[in-house]
């Protein structure tokens, strides 16, 4: 379990593709301050310690008071062993699907047999989520799934971690601050925090060994200013 009083949990939205391992023009970094688990649905929500800046890049998800199954339009989302976001229009199966909190979907049978060379490959991701849509609505989440072949396992049925009966505690976390007193500050970091929230100490700054992503640990003003400082 994450302990906030010593590590540090970012949130990163709108950024680039993980796979080009560079900071994106839309990203929006920010630092995660309390969360609220909850069990019955094996989810964790997450509060910000600053709102973020919603725009096309950067969009609020959408959770229904009443779901409409029959004018709902589903994707499975997955990723490849490049971190590209993968979706595959699936349907929900109700015929052959059992166990509490439990939903099973499979590929639209329109579509020809999803075959994905990602798929089968130790990098590819084995897990993602389902989200789906109405006429009226944006897409919002439904469900986790967790698949040995990934997106290719909706050829046939997959098993999905249903979050629909747990909409109603979602929107009474949403509505009704569970934080209260333990919002926690951010740790401390004797050296330079990195973007992402990696702390370097004091003996790795300015050693023409970039040690965060962006190389801001190796920044010619900051190591001038130490320089400065360190002669005086």
């Amino acid at each position: 379990m994450v302990n906030l009083r010593h590590q540090y949990v970012a949130v990163v939205a709108g950024g680039a593709k993980s796979y080009l391992h560079i900071e994106g023009p839309y990203e929006q970094v920010v630092r995660v301050d309390c969360y609220h688990f909850i069990p019955e649905a094996q989810t964790v929500m997450l509060h910000l310690a600053t709102k973020l800046n919603f725009s096309r890049h950067v969009l609020p998800t959408f959770v229904p008071e009443n779901e409409n199954v029959t004018d709902s339009e589903c994707l499975a989302v997955g990723q490849d062993k490049y971190g590209r976001t993968k979706t595959l229009r699936v349907h929900l199966n109700t015929t052959n699907c059992s166990g509490e909190r439990v939903r099973c979907y499979h590929k639209d049978l329109k579509q020809p047999y999803y075959h994905h060379e990602s798929c089968y490959t130790p990098e590819a991701t084995r897990s993602g989520v389902i989200v789906c849509k109405t006429s009226r609505s944006g897409w919002y989440p439904v469900g986790f799934y967790q698949h040995k072949r990934g997106l290719c396992g909706f050829n046939e049925i997959v098993r999905v971690i249903s979050l629909v009966e747990s909409y109603e505690k979602i929107q009474n976390v949403l509505h009704n601050e569970q934080c209260g007193g333990h919002l926690y500050p951010e740790p401390p970091c004797a050296g330079k925090r990195c973007r992402y929230g990696k702390c370097v100490g004091e003996r790795l700054l300015c050693d023409r060994k970039p040690d965060c992503a962006d190389g801001s640990d190796e920044d010619p003003g900051l190591c001038a200013t130490r320089n400065q400082t360190g002669s005086k």
